[in-house]
């Protein structure tokens, strides 16, 4: 069973029996979103636009992309000082590494850390900035706009783009054969990731 066409189509090339039966993220997340009720879920301040900053749920993730999201909102907040931001921790390790980085590049600033699923701090924001993953699923369900951005260590980069026969990474990407979402990946995944705000 796929949860996505392009797993049927790759099965299928290969005379394997596959049935695509859809991804059920589909069926949880419903087609409206109570914004409100997530910001007051999470203690958001509803008279704000919020910027979700999701940097995945792994330590190298974090490692990786911490430093230019900060950077990122750092630039947005230049350029409009009231609007917030919102970081979804999966767990106090992955809070404390966040805060570490975050107390490093931009103490100044103003995040919003929460330890609850990434799904109600997409729901409560005005757009996204995130790790590639299931999470840019979530968000094109939830009719978030989001940019996505990706890093990893220099060994595996180097094998990524001799392995991976893909035009794009993120799965609204994928699924549409087209970039109808920013992606920012390796060596472009830097502060400029704020110039599509």
């Amino acid at each position: 069973m796929a949860f996505l066409p392009f797993e049927k189509a790759f099965y299928d090339k290969f005379n394997v029996p596959c049935e695509f039966v859809g991804h059920t993220l589909a069926d949880a997340i419903p087609l409206e979103s109570d914004k409100a009720a997530a910001q007051q879920l999470l203690g958001l301040d509803q008279d704000k636009k919020w910027l979700a900053v999701l940097p995945g749920s792994r330590g190298n993730e974090l490692k990786m992309l911490s430093q230019p999201f900060i950077e990122t909102c750092k630039k947005l907040n230049n350029d409009d000082p009231s609007l917030g931001f919102v970081v979804a921790a999966v767990n106090d390790k992955r809070k404390q590494q966040f805060i570490e980085t975050w107390q490093h590049y931009a103490p100044e600033l103003d995040f919003h850390i929460v330890q609850d699923t990434a799904r109600n701090v997409i729901t409560a924001s005005d757009a996204v900035l995130l790790a590639s993953g299931t999470v840019a699923l979530e968000c094109m369900l939830l009719k978030r706009p989001m940019v996505v951005g990706y890093k990893m260590n220099a060994i595996t980069a180097f094998l990524a783009k001799r392995l991976v026969k893909t035009k794009y990474v993120s799965l609204p990407n994928i699924l549409a054969d087209d970039e109808i979402v920013k992606e920012f990946l390796l060596d472009a995944c830097t502060q400029r990731i704020c110039m599509l705000s």
